[in-house]
């Protein structure tokens, strides 16, 4: 399940004292049946570079909210992440065919 968004979605994340933190959600999907978010923090957060993506699993509480639970494993953040970035590859090339697509038809 991929969900694309065309605005922003923001995800506010509270810490162990309670303070919000704002993300913009760039991805959710499912690999092995486990539902992943990637988020990219909207300001600066100590720890986290610009560039930098934060990869979270997404676990259905009873009440139908969500909570984010880190990944322990090294490894599989590192899979999920590779996951991710081969998504964004596979947009891109998808994006590039319709930009060629829309140029052939501005010629005919």
């Amino acid at each position: 399940m991929d969900m694309s968004f065309d605005e922003p979605v923001i995800v506010t994340l509270l810490d162990e004292d309670g303070k919000e933190y704002e993300f913009e959600c760039l991805e959710t999907f499912i690999h092995e049946d486990e539902k992943y978010i990637v988020l990219a923090a909207i300001s600066e957060l100590e720890g986290i570079e610009d560039d930098e993506a934060v990869v979270l699993k997404v676990v259905e509480n009873e009440d139908g909210t969500d909570s984010y639970l880190p990944i322990e494993s090294a490894e599989k953040l590192q899979e999920i992440f590779q996951i991710y970035l081969q998504m964004v590859e596979d947009d891109e090339e998808y994006e590039d065919e319709e930009d060629f697509e829309d140029e052939e038809d501005e010629k005919e």
